[in-house]
């Protein structure tokens, strides 16, 4: 319970954060209050029906007992950064099959019909979510590296705000910084509605996994496309997003 109290928060302080920042410098102008509410209350079910879904995966991580890792000092931080390049390693296969195969994208569809990219979209993510990146990402990472408390809250802090950071609606070029650090403009290539940018830049954290596997696109200072996809309307209701995958995969993958 304290540990969801205190991610709520982080979030909620989040995008407030870079909402600041999005008035100084919007990569897009005039978006909408009815869209950022909408996705606030996608991320309230994401929260609610994810952290459910992955509590029942417990015994799972429990049965297969990842080994307690004993460090301190310095040694933290560097079992932080190995986690999240790890983690994005993972992240970046997971995500990648989510845009090569049709069921898996029925889930991922709702985080890009955002047509107004901003800080409020970093979760605005189908619940299922939650428990799929869990035993995919989470618990490959654990068993591969171990479980330390420290490392595991410095680890959700550093990882969430980078998400809010490359989701935000920020014109902000990282310059020489871009092709190993996600950031706004890169991430925002990933969400762009224009053929050339599509299945580009599937990693959250470290682009070297794009470059390496050949997915990479590197963003000219003043490119920040539109946002979208044709699919799924940005303004659909709640209980149609939340049925249309069901409904999909009851039909055979046909919407």
């Amino acid at each position: 319970m304290k540990s969801d109290v205190l991610r709520i928060a982080l979030i909620v302080f989040l995008i407030l954060f870079f909402s600041c920042f999005e008035r100084m410098a919007p990569a897009h102008v005039s978006q909408s209050w009815s869209g950022k509410i909408r996705n606030v209350g996608y991320i309230t079910i994401f929260l609610l029906f994810g952290s459910l879904a992955s509590h029942l995966l417990s015994p799972v991580f429990q049965y297969v007992h990842p080994r307690m890792l004993v460090i301190s000092g310095w040694y933290i931080l560097l079992v932080v950064l190995l986690s999240l390049m790890l983690a994005d390693f993972f992240f970046y296969w997971y995500h990648r099959a989510e845009h090569y195969f049709g069921w898996l994208w029925l889930i991922h569809e709702l985080h890009h019909s955002d047509t107004e990219l901003n800080v409020t979209t970093s979760m605005r993510t189908y619940w299922l979510e939650s428990p799929l990146q869990a035993l995919i990402i989470s618990l490959p990472v654990q068993l591969l590296i171990g479980v330390n408390t420290q490392v595991q809250w410095i680890f959700l802090c550093v990882a969430t705000s980078w998400l809010y950071f490359a989701h935000a609606n920020i014109r902000l070029p990282l310059g020489p910084l871009t092709p190993f650090i996600c950031g706004p403009q890169l991430h925002r290539i990933h969400h762009s509605i224009e053929p050339r940018h599509h299945h580009k830049n599937f990693a959250q954290f470290f682009p070297v996994f794009d470059i390496l596997f050949g997915t990479y696109y590197a963003p000219v200072r003043d490119e920040f496309p539109g946002t979208g996809t044709k699919g799924l309307p940005t303004d659909a209701s709640y209980l149609s997003v939340l049925v249309r995958p069901f409904r999909c995969w009851f039909k055979g993958g046909k919407c």
